[in-house]
């Protein structure tokens, strides 16, 4: 069955070329970021989310119940992240532009070094992979979806039992 439109970014190259600059600098900012000391529990370069990215009514979908609204939530979420993950980066290994949308496809790793979410630090190294799916709108990200395996990370952790992918019992 052949496919009734054009390849992403055909139509409109340039605007296609627009959405994944924007992707490119939304990924500079976050690894920025991620190795920014958080100020009074916000997260964004300087202490400030970065309101020149991200629409003041940004949603992140990321698989919990209601997600992330809104640029405070996003960033106290960051700051936590980044004081349990304090040495993790972050790599883009592909992205897709189509439309509206932003797809990339990352990887991620550090130490578990600070309490998160409840769970006390494990000095345990971690691997995670997954998709993430942004929606623009003017100059804005406004829409997230995060798609990654949480149940990988909390088994490299220790924190469920069972082998974790990274371990020599899961590679026999």
């Amino acid at each position: 069955m052949q496919a009734d439109h054009a390849p992403a970014g055909a139509a409109h190259p340039q605007r296609g070329a627009q959405l994944v600059a924007k992707a490119d600098r939304l990924q500079d900012l976050a690894e920025a970021d991620a190795a920014a000391q958080p100020s009074a529990g916000r997260a964004g370069v300087a202490g400030d989310p970065p309101e020149e990215v991200f629409g003041p009514d940004l949603v992140v979908h990321d698989g919990t119940d209601g997600g992330l609204r809104g640029l405070d939530q996003i960033g106290a979420f960051l700051a936590g992240y980044r004081a349990a993950f304090a040495d993790a980066r972050s790599t883009v290994e592909q992205q897709v532009a189509e439309g509206d949308l932003v797809v990339t496809r990352w990887r991620a790793s550090g130490t578990h070094s600070g309490e998160f979410q409840g769970l006390a630090p494990t000095m345990r190294p971690f691997t995670l992979t997954g998709v993430t799916i942004e929606r623009i709108e003017g100059d804005r990200i406004v829409e997230v979806w995060v798609y990654r395996d949480d149940f990988a990370l909390l088994r490299q952790l220790g924190v469920v039992p069972g082998a974790s992918p990274a371990s020599p019992a899961a590679a026999r």
